[in-house]
């Protein structure tokens, strides 16, 4: 195989892995700072998003439900796969309709890995939620596989000491405390990302909801009370 030869193949899976993900369009990961970080200019729909940390409590969770928000802010439902009793509910929003939220509650691991595949091949989901550490690498690419053939949003939170080798993700992002002295920041770092160069870091602070919510579509329900 000349060089020629292996830079043209070369090209072309870049070109491939560039156009994952546009026929479903791109959602804003619920904060502006975080969307000018990323290569779309926020998160492809049918794609896998990695948010690692190396221990709960870092923000990565925060930061993953606000970009479930925003991929569900259309009115598509939000999928939360719960495996340990991490997930607060207040925590969403009091103006998050939750006739628009699951949450699905797993006592066993394969029960968490079967309930996120089957929510991210369901057509209309906006977004899955869940976190997972140490994982077979080739369940997220089934899930991968599975965002991309229904355009859902998948967000997986992962606490990590080191970074995995295999990645199927669209974008693998490090969340880490940062330096800077008052309000709650951390720092970001785009690790992976199938277009784009890595190695980019913004400074997040945590207590800025610049996200603001849709007005809630009415449920038939209500509709009818107030009719």
């Amino acid at each position: 195989m000349t060089p020629n030869t292996l830079e043209q193949l070369r090209e072309d899976l870049r070109r491939v892995e560039s156009n994952a993900g546009k026929a479903w369009g791109v959602v804003s990961s619920g904060r502006e700072v975080v969307d000018r970080l990323l290569p779309a200019g926020g998160l492809r729909r049918g794609t896998l998003v990695e948010w690692l940390a190396s221990e709960p409590g870092s923000g990565a969770t925060t930061l993953a439900l606000d970009a479930a928000r925003s991929a569900a802010g259309d009115g598509r439902p939000m999928v939360v796969v719960d495996r340990r009793g991490w997930f607060y509910p207040p925590a969403l929003s009091i103006d998050w309709p939750l006739e628009r939220l699951l949450v699905v509650r797993c006592r066993r691991d394969d029960e968490a890995f079967w309930a996120c595949d089957q929510a991210l091949r369901t057509s209309g989901v906006g977004a899955v939620l869940t976190q997972c550490d140490a994982v077979d690498e080739r369940r997220l690419r089934c899930w991968q596989l599975a965002a991309e053939q229904s355009g859902a949003v998948g967000l997986v939170v992962r606490h990590l000491a080191r970074q995995p080798e295999a990645c199927f993700s669209d974008l693998r992002l490090l969340v880490a405390p940062s330096c800077a002295v008052g309000r709650r920041r951390v720092s970001l770092t785009l690790l992976r990302a199938r277009q784009g160069r890595p190695g980019a870091v913004v400074e997040v602070a945590l207590d800025d909801h610049a996200y603001s919510l849709p007005p809630p579509t009415a449920s038939p329900r209500r509709r009818a009370a107030g009719a």
